[in-house]
């Protein structure tokens, strides 16, 4: 329990590092980040961008992460250490000018529902995406963790875009 609040306190103190390094006060913290409860993107929704990262470009920030709609659920080769899950829906996008609004801008990388072979398939795993911007080649590449939902595979997925936003064409993963 000690480690949890270390880690919880450390997150807090960042987070503050990353507000002040804006210049913005503390009344720039969106009244929806305590603890336990929801922060609103700018249509009044509940952000959803699980595991994400953060992009800082061209004076605008982009929150990647996973999209997690639907029902949690508990598939029978996860049972011995109780993995639930969540079917997989796409990696959504937010964006910010002040990392206090976020407008939702919209799935950058969708499930593909209709070949059970796919990475992105529903019922294979997609998690913790991060994107980067390479200026030799002009693109956005997107990196993450890709599996099946035993965890078996453990493979990493690379897509790409020209704009931050999307659509992210995936190429593909590897081991």
């Amino acid at each position: 329990m000690k480690t949890t609040g270390r880690f919880y306190s450390i997150g807090i103190f960042i987070f503050l590092i990353v507000i002040a390094s804006q210049g913005l006060n503390a009344r720039a913290i969106p009244s929806g980040s305590a603890p336990g409860e929801s922060w609103q993107d700018t249509d009044g929704k509940p952000i959803n961008a699980h595991g994400g990262g953060v992009l800082f470009y061209d004076g605008t920030y982009y929150w990647y992460g996973e999209s997690k709609s639907g029902r949690t659920y508990l598939p029978d080769s996860n049972k011995s250490w109780g993995g639930t899950r969540v079917d997989l829906t796409g990696v959504s996008c937010y964006s910010s000018a002040n990392l206090r609004d976020w407008k939702n801008e919209g799935i950058v990388l969708s499930a593909v529902p209709g070949d059970t072979l796919s990475d992105l398939h529903p019922s294979k795993v997609l998690e913790r995406p991060k994107v980067i911007y390479n200026r030799a080649t002009k693109q956005f590449v997107m990196w993450m963790h890709i599996d099946v939902a035993s965890y078996a595979a453990a493979k990493c997925g690379v897509a790409v875009s020209d704009q931050p936003t999307g659509p992210f064409k995936y190429l593909g993963s590897f081991r």
